[in-house]
């Protein structure tokens, strides 16, 4: 899931393979209102991306209610700031810890 179209035609031509399998879906939109149904997807990975998320809250819920398994949740920390990203490390620490307690006080382990 991605709102960027670019992003989305990307990921299906790199990961074509999975797609046609049926193993991997890649489809345009946004993490706060994915959709599946409840329970319909066996894991759900962010990476990177927790820091661009419009309403953290929402998509970490969304991630919850569609997954069977496992959630991964992957986002740069302050000290990637300046080398592959171009956020600042402040930045970065203040969504980092706004991200962590929206995710603890979901029941996310961390």
């Amino acid at each position: 899931m991605d709102i960027d179209p670019g992003a989305v035609i990307y990921l299906k031509k790199a990961l074509r393979e999975f797609v046609e399998l049926g193993l991997l879906d890649v489809r345009l939109g946004a993490a706060e209102a994915l959709p599946y149904g409840d329970k319909e997807c066996d894991s759900a990975v962010s990476v990177a991306a927790l820091h661009h998320f419009r309403d953290i809250y929402a998509a970490l819920r969304e991630m919850a209610r569609v997954t069977r398994r496992v959630v991964v949740v992957y986002d740069w920390t302050p000290n990637a700031s300046g080398v592959t990203n171009p956020h600042s490390a402040e930045e970065l620490r203040r969504k980092m810890g706004a991200d962590l307690a929206a995710a603890k006080s979901l029941g996310y382990a961390v």
